[in-house]
């Protein structure tokens, strides 16, 4: 048993032990299933007991089920909520029960927090991801109290997580009737890194220190946290994030939706008659995906808890109910070589992009480990232990993808099904613990990087390298150095620039333009205030004397990890249906919305709907747009119909006789397919609209193709001509320039034009825009 040492600061910081029983709770608020664990601390006793979890008992449908994973389903039934077992055993039918999902049936909602979203058709209480949290939270408390109150309680999020997203998890604390306070808001990689290390004594980690993964692979969500781990021997570990993954949208639960897909659906439709195209998406969406996942996850349990299995069978029949009449699936199989084929885009090594339809999710497990990394220059070979949590992970194929592609590290992972599903709730059972019995959590957070501000005269830092957090530990302000208006300042008003930068190659983290006013000198003092908090929010104030100003406030979360959640566009494009649904948009705006929700649902993989919604744009106007029919070019370019791409590309020309793009892209088509001719008459069409550096550049790869060396160094001459200074091009005049940059056999040209790429490439990221001035230094502390 883990010895309470583990749980104590430096012995200058102790404080007194309680002389009573301390309880705690941790609590995995998760997307599939949640889970409680509760931790004791007892004053006449040299160890503490491994954090329990809590076996909930509910009654599902006259049978009680007893288990300490409880689903995190949530529905409606006479105005009462259903949380757990019994709403899961409705997801499976929910036609039938006259369920209908975001109404009166929700499950992995937790993939909607933060974001705003409002079920408009769901009765008041059930309307926001927070009140379904709640409704999760809340039945979980209940039953967790039943043996006795709690001294404090944590709630694990995903390390991703942004403020809005973590915001509304502590409102859906809030209505469970739970009070988070500071610091109760735990990440879940560091929750799972807390258990193993509290749990084993101490060990890998305190013979040698490193770098760890945590891999959390569970039923809905990957997430993938990187930090460094200082752990001395009878002391508390110091953890320093290096890197946290953007928020993905990526579990088992996908991985089961490919079994209903392509595995199920096919048993159905070939043990009922039909042919592939016979069900529309309503019955495969609606009917037989939510009857076919339980059956889905069962197979694949079966499949991956035997090693020597071969296929897996559930013997029974299930019955689907259509609106018009009923299908059956008898005994559903899975074979092993169907199974192993399905998880190939899953454990794809070096994912280029993922595939996102209007059925399920098919990314690559390896996408948010190399997000990871790009975020911190690290690779592979720079990792000492890769921890593994989430159900997933108990999918021996996952295991094995993991080990291969980290030979030199010792992955760690749980012996059983039970321990590694619930061990992001005992990692906050045991940081419940050390807040509630020393007022801080086991880990430590320090500073990674020194966070600066850009000066005309180099760097002025406002939160040093190797420091605890939160910084100032007083709390307050901090008062690192003090700017000036810079000397070489126009008369009249000024933009001032202000870059936040990290590290010691500077890496941009934010930029933000300050409109000074005509009364502000030159040399003027401006004060500069900051602050690193608990949450490793980063805050800075920037202000003059003149009380009239108003200051410059900036926060940046996460400032040395900083991701972003891409769940917006979503979002946008649901409120942009609903509007359209509801009729609520002017009439003026109709085409736009609807080419913009297009070019939304492009962003997300949704290819079919944006050509949908694009020839809606088309039909709403009521004549051919150029500009419509170059994205529905794009569209089908990805969806590899290249006869619609050329088509679309021609009528597009032919709609706006001023617009070159869609003959540029046609040519590179031609060019792509080897039809030089036809790309050499389109690429000249479009030099005759628009003569641009990029054009010259395809027309002399063309003419290089073609054995025409006369034509292309001319081609060449005129694009480098053509093309503005390397360092003001975005990025698809870069590509450009560098592939002219190669045929030239320019070296020199093609390190330049990668250098400004990968600069433009981090401000783009960030939304910058190069104006203004920066701010001069007068002092450092």
């Amino acid at each position: 048993m883990p010895r309470i040492h583990l749980l104590e600061p430096a012995a200058h910081e102790r404080t007194p032990l309680p002389r009573g029983t301390v309880r705690v709770l941790g609590i995995d608020l998760g997307t599939t299933n949640s889970t409680i664990c509760d931790a004791i601390f007892d004053p006449d006793e040299p160890e503490i007991d491994i954090p329990g979890e809590i076996v909930i008992e509910q009654d599902c449908f006259g049978e009680i089920v007893a288990g300490a994973l409880v689903p995190s389903v949530v529905a409606v039934v006479n105005d009462r909520a259903v949380v757990g077992h019994a709403a899961a055993r409705m997801r499976t039918a929910p036609a039938e029960l006259n369920l209908e999902e975001q109404a009166s049936i929700f499950y992995e909602t937790k993939n909607d927090i933060g974001l705003g979203k409002v079920y408009f058709k769901a009765p008041p209480g059930f309307r926001s991801p927070a009140e379904i949290g709640g409704h999760i939270l809340g039945a979980l408390h209940c039953e967790a109290t039943v043996a006795g109150g709690a001294a404090r309680v944590v709630v694990t999020v995903p390390a991703s997580f942004q403020t809005a997203q973590r915001a509304e998890t502590i409102r859906a604390a809030e209505l469970a009737g739970l009070h988070l306070e500071p610091g109760d808001l735990l990440d879940e990689p560091v929750a799972v890194f807390i258990d193993k290390f509290v749990s084993e004594d101490g060990e890998p980690f305190v013979s040698r220190g490193g770098r760890v993964l945590v891999f959390d692979f569970g039923g809905g969500t990957c997430d993938v946290a990187i930090f460094q781990v200082v752990a001395p021997p009878r002391c508390r570990p110091r953890i320093t994030p290096l890197s946290v993954s953007r928020y993905h949208r990526l579990g088992g639960g996908d991985i089961d939706r490919a079994i209903v897909y392509q595995a199920l659906v096919p048993q159905l439709e070939e043990q009922n008659g039909l042919s592939p195209h016979t069900l529309t998406f309503d019955d495969k969406r609606n009917h037989a995906e939510p009857a076919l996942l339980a059956v889905a996850e069962a197979l694949k349990v079966e499949l991956t808890s035997t090693s020597d299995a071969t296929s897996a069978t559930i013997h029974k029949t299930v019955r689907i109910p259509l609106e018009d009449r009923e299908l059956r699936l008898k005994n559903p199989t899975l074979t092993l070589e169907e199974f192993e084929s399905l998880l190939d885009p899953f454990l794809e090594r070096d994912p280029l992009f993922g595939s996102n339809s209007e059925y399920r999710v098919e990314l690559s497990i390896f996408a948010p480990i190399w997000d990871a990394f790009d975020r911190t220059g690290l690779s592979a070979d720079d990792i000492d232990f890769v921890m593994l949590a989430g159900g997933s992970t108990l999918i021996p194929q996952v295991v094995s993808a993991i080990r291969d592609a980290f030979p030199r590290a010792t992955v760690i992972r749980y012996d059983d099904a039970m321990s590694v599903q619930t061990a992001v709730a005992r990692g906050a059972a045991y940081h419940a613990l050390s807040l509630a019995l020393f007022g801080e959590g086991i880990v430590r957070p320090v500073t990674l990087e020194s966070i600066s501000l850009r000066t005309s005269s180099g760097l002025a830092e406002v939160i040093p390298k190797g420091v605890d957090l939160p910084y100032p530990k007083e709390g307050g302000w901090s008062r690192p150095c003090v700017l000036a208006v810079p000397a070489a300042r126009a008369h009249g008003p000024v933009e001032m620039r202000i870059e936040v930068v990290s590290g010691v190659d500077s890496t941009l983290l934010d930029v933000r333009y300050w409109d000074m006013p005509p009364s502000c000198t030159a040399g003027q003092p401006l004060r500069v205030e900051s602050r690193l908090d608990e949450n490793r929010q980063l805050h800075l104030r920037v202000s003059t004397d003149d009380d009239a100003q108003e200051p410059l406030a900036v926060r940046i979360e996460n400032p040395i990890t900083h991701v972003v959640n891409p769940g917006e566009v979503r979002l946008r494009i649901e409120q942009t249906e609903r509007q359209l649904e509801s009729e609520s948009v002017p009439a003026s705006e109709i085409v736009s919305r609807l080419t913009t929700l297009g070019s939304d649902y492009a962003e997300i993989g949704h290819r079919e709907k944006a050509l949908d919604r694009y020839r809606r744009a088309l039909r709403k106007l009521g004549r051919p747009s150029g500009w419509i029919l170059f994205k529905m070019g794009l569209v089908a370019g990805d969806l590899g119909d290249k006869e619609s791409q050329e088509k679309f590309y021609l009528q597009a020309a032919e709609a706006d006789t001023a617009m070159s793009s869609p003959l540029f892209n046609l040519a590179l088509s031609k060019f792509r397919q080897d039809l030089l001719d036809v790309a050499r008459v389109h690429v000249n069409a479009a030099i005759d609209r628009s003569p641009e550096g990029p054009y010259y550049a395809l027309k002399a790869s063309i003419a290089n193709a073609a054995g025409d060396q006369a034509t292309r160094d001319r081609a060449l001459e005129r694009a480098f001509h053509e093309f503005a200074p390397v360092t003001t091009l975005d990025s698809f005049e870069l590509h450009w320039f560098e592939a002219a940059a190669v045929l030239k056999g320019d070296a020199g040209l093609v390190d330049r034009a990668k250098e400004v790429r990968r600069a433009l490439s981090q401000r783009k990221g960030i939304g910058i825009v190069e104006r203004g001035v920066l701010p001069d230094c007068l002092a450092s502390a």
